[in-house]
């Protein structure tokens, strides 16, 4: 992928592109491998090369010549990268063998050129075009400049005559590639969800059938966007599960590795890059759909995105539709030094994965934390109810200690006091006169204690003395 692809996304195609990418396509076709193959992640490469605008190692095992003329393809700026006229120039392209002159020769039907006819079908980066009957009639040497401009006419006449149209059809065959795609290889993309699934969760909550569902509705989203069948195909899944909260929060999950997952088949189809951005896009306006609907609270979030990069989409789209001047352009944005096609650009694609890495982390971090915290509530939890015990168990040894300590002080005073006798201080006209007035025997005793007679109750006894007796 040429830097300025990467520094501008889709308004960085152009003919400049295509030479870069024909230079990595060559050290591929040498090498039998992808360029920056050593790197191991293709996102390390595009950092290397949208930073440093540093080309693919070229071979030492191609002749001077060779090198030279791959050299020329990686100029960093693409104002001041060779020409298809200037490469044609090129001594490696005019050696002469035996006495005759090397020819490089196009066959437009095998290569892919672009053009009305290709785009119009569906299904025309997954088939292998037909070998052709008159092969000699089809050799043609490499066009002068005058054709080509012939040719990228001839293939802009269609749009020229109704951009929206035209807009509208290639939507429509993109949402029907990912619909086969979606429906030939649902396995494998279930497969690809649940090995995500799996990465980050202890337990897997969702069965097979419940994956091949989610994948369904995204499937028939992309295909035709009906929020409201997809809303009611959603309700109807989360009362199959009955509303289970852990299944609900393996759904998400779902959603969220869904456009990863997808990305792993593309990449094992021959798409254009521009392609597949599109294609990428759908994915995610479906993806964000569903998760407005199990989480209506991010559909602002997403509603400010969309607004957001409406604009870019319009003016990528028109870009995309609307080649340079190279019409071969295509096969080498095609081929541009992967082993399969990037899934998106850098200025989407790359902030993208690297903000989904960044929540995967940060909730990897939450889950350890939340963990520690369990751990630590339960240790306090554990310590609470020891301390609990402990008081219990001192509260109970009190009142024990207590009843004991009642016990023997009622015995004491039950042996100071003897017995009492009414004979003895019993002023019998008190008692009666008392019973006459209603007391009880526990107010009778008390008056009887203190030595009263009636007299005295009837002469002396003042207010003041009832009320220490407690009367």
């Amino acid at each position: 992928m040429a830097p300025e692809i990467i520094d501008r996304g889709p308004r960085g195609y152009g003919a400049p592109a295509d030479i870069w990418s024909l230079g990595c396509t060559i050290i591929e076709m040498a090498t039998s491998r992808p360029p920056f193959h050593e790197l191991g992640e293709p996102q390390a490469a595009m950092f290397k090369v949208g930073m440093f605008k540093i080309h693919p190692e070229i071979p030492e095992t191609l002749s001077a010549e060779a090198r030279a003329f791959v050299l020329s393809c990686f100029e960093p700026d693409p104002h001041k990268r060779v020409t298809a006229a200037g490469l044609l120039q090129e001594g490696f392209l005019r050696q002469v063998n035996k006495g005759k002159k090397n020819r490089i020769a196009f066959n437009n039907s095998e290569h892919g050129s672009v053009s009305p006819d290709s785009d119009a079908q569906p299904y025309v980066f997954f088939e292998k075009s037909p070998p052709p009957t008159h092969r000699l009639s089809h050799l043609l040497s490499v066009p002068d400049e005058s054709s080509a401009s012939e040719d990228q006419s001839a293939a802009s006449s269609l749009e020229d005559r109704d951009p929206g149209l035209f807009l509208l059809r290639k939507d429509s065959e993109r949402r029907a590639i990912l619909y086969r795609i979606l429906w030939e290889q649902r396995n494998q993309v279930a497969s690809n969800l649940q090995e995500c699934v799996a990465q980050s969760s202890e337990e897997l909550h969702l069965s097979v059938g419940h994956i091949k569902r989610i994948i369904a509705i995204l499937r028939d989203f992309i295909h035709c966007p009906e929020h409201r069948v997809m809303a009611s195909t959603i309700s109807k899944l989360k009362v199959d599960l009955d509303f289970d909260s852990s299944s609900i929060n393996q759904i998400h999950l779902v959603l969220f590795g869904f456009q990863d997952a997808v990305n792993k088949i593309l990449r094992n189809h021959l798409i254009r890059p521009h392609w597949m951005f599109a294609m990428d896009n759908i994915i995610r306006r479906a993806v964000q759909a569903a998760v407005t609907i199990l989480i209506p609270e991010l559909r602002a979030h997403f509603e400010a995105a969309s607004e957001t990069e409406g604009v870019d989409k319009d003016t990528d789209e028109a870009e995309e539709h609307y080649p340079p001047a190279d019409p071969r352009g295509s096969e080498a944005q095609a081929a541009c030094g992967w082993s399969g096609p990037v899934p998106a650009v850098a200025r989407e694609a790359q902030p993208q994965q690297l903000h989904q890495q960044h929540l995967s982390l940060q909730l990897s971090k939450l889950r350890q934390e939340t963990n520690r915290l369990l751990e630590h509530l339960v240790q306090k939890e554990r310590d609470y109810q020891n301390l609990l015990r402990q008081t219990l168990e001192q509260k109970t040894q009190e009142l024990y200690h207590l009843q004991l300590q009642f016990k023997s002080n009622e015995i004491t005073e039950n042996s100071a006091s003897p017995p009492r006798s009414y004979g003895q201080r019993t002023d019998t006209e008190l008692v009666d006169w008392l019973q006459l007035q209603g007391a009880d025997t526990k107010t009778t005793e008390k008056i009887l204690e203190e030595g009263y007679t009636l007299s005295d109750i009837l002469n002396d006894i003042t207010k003041e003395d009832l009320r220490y007796l407690r009367l």
